[in-house]
């Protein structure tokens, strides 16, 4: 038996797919190309085009494709 990709369709919701609804999430200076960033003050992800830290470093990890 070989295995092969199946489709899946997942439906969202239309009120459940903004993030202006989560209530930790801050979207108050959303922008074009904003990417949303953890704010420990507050608890919340905030949507900003420039990358913040205090520890001076940044990690990303695109993942294996």
């Amino acid at each position: 038996m070989v295995n092969t990709p199946k489709k899946i369709s997942v439906t969202i919701p239309a009120t459940t797919s903004r993030l202006n609804l989560l209530s930790d999430v801050d979207t108050t200076n959303i922008q074009d190309g904003a990417l949303l960033q953890y704010r420990e003050s507050d608890a919340k992800f905030v949507a900003r085009t420039n990358i913040d830290t205090e520890t001076g470093t940044l990690v990303f990890n695109g993942g294996n494709f």
